[in-house]
């Protein structure tokens, strides 16, 4: 990734149609929203006729349910969760299709000159035509994926302090470690703005 070497490569300009891979995407559009401020993790989002309806992998969300943008990223992130990208995505775009939009939009900027996302979760690209070509493009997004990271290691820690708040009444040794790591993962990440509103 480093330096864009290729060591192997067999039908690497096939575009394909990327099923659940386009997630990366809208997590990244996500996240991105939130690092710059645009949306917060204790959002509201208000579950909408059209998440509700997604099939596929899903976390059977009803309209009218309210999670917030945590919540709803962790049943992205951990579940693969049709409903709840959608979900969110109508938070940052106010609908699918403008989120898209943006999706598109930025795969030009991270030069994907040949993909194209149709939705926000990949269902149905054989018949919509979305397509990424997962052997070259893809990888346009791994110089993003640290944030990914960040977020994911931030949920995954915010669920292990909640658990271990429960077991153990040493906060102040508990505290310090877990104040260890997240200063590690800043460090790592160099995203503070984002880890800072994820603890």
């Amino acid at each position: 990734v480093a330096t864009g070497t290729v060591l192997y490569e067999q039908n690497a300009h096939e575009p394909l149609a990327p099923a659940s891979v386009t997630k990366v995407m809208t997590m990244l559009l996500i996240m991105e929203a939130i690092d710059d401020g645009r949306i917060g993790w204790q959002d509201i989002v208000t579950t909408s006729e059209t998440a509700a309806a997604k099939g596929g992998s899903q976390v059977f969300l009803k309209e009218g349910e309210t999670f917030t943008v945590e919540e709803l990223l962790k049943c992205t992130v951990i579940a693969s969760a049709n409903d709840a990208a959608v979900a969110l995505a109508e938070k940052v775009g106010g609908t699918e299709s403008n989120f898209v939009t943006l999706m598109n939009k930025r795969a030009n900027e991270l030069g994907m000159r040949n993909s194209n996302f149709e939705n926000v979760t990949g269902l149905d690209d054989d018949v919509v035509k979305g397509f990424v070509n997962l052997g070259t493009e893809i990888i346009k997004i791994i110089d993003k994926i640290g944030l990914l990271n960040t977020i994911i290691g931030a949920l995954i820690l915010k669920s292990f302090a909640a658990w271990a708040l429960q077991a153990t009444t040493s906060f102040t040794s508990f505290g310090a470690v877990l104040s260890s790591v997240i200063k590690w993962m800043l460090t790592a990440s160099g995203s503070s703005k984002t880890l800072g509103v994820a603890i």
